[in-house]
């Protein structure tokens, strides 16, 4: 059973990051080569290596059960000062080719510092919405 559940959350990495390839946005996927990053994929704006953002994915399985772990640990890594830039997160299922996406980590234009999001709005996982939450993150640097 825990094998499936590597596998699905695998398939669901691999569709995020085709979507990223496919997408035609100004930004860079980082190459990162060390597991003990907190989040699965690494970003940066092309031309703008200090605007960066990650991406986490989650599968739709036990999605609440996993999600609940790792917020636990956003929130202590908040209230240390330790997260520093925003994070997408997408909530794929991969068996229906079919995701969605929020914000984890949300750049706060208003209050212009970061927040961790515990409650979701998620939209379709499509270059729209995508790009929406690009630009969100862009406003957020050029303030900060």
């Amino acid at each position: 059973m825990q094998e499936l559940s590597k596998i699905k959350l695998w398939r669901a990495e691999e569709f995020v990051k085709l979507f990223l390839l496919k997408y035609e946005g100004d930004f860079t996927i980082e190459e990162t080569t060390s597991r003990g990053n907190l989040f699965d994929i690494y970003l940066h704006f092309k031309g703008m290596p200090k605007y960066r953002f990650a991406i986490e994915v989650k599968h739709t399985d036990k999605f609440n059960q996993k999600l609940n772990y790792q917020l636990k640990q956003l929130v202590k890594l908040r209230n240390e000062n330790q997260i520093d830039i925003p994070v997408i997160l997408f909530r794929v299922n991969d068996e229906m080719e079919y995701g969605e996406i929020d914000f984890l980590i949300v750049p706060s234009i208003k209050e212009k510092r970061l927040l961790v999001r515990e409650t979701f709005k998620f939209v379709k996982m499509d270059n729209l919405n995508f790009k929406e939450k690009l630009e969100t993150i862009k406003k957020w640097y050029k303030i900060k």
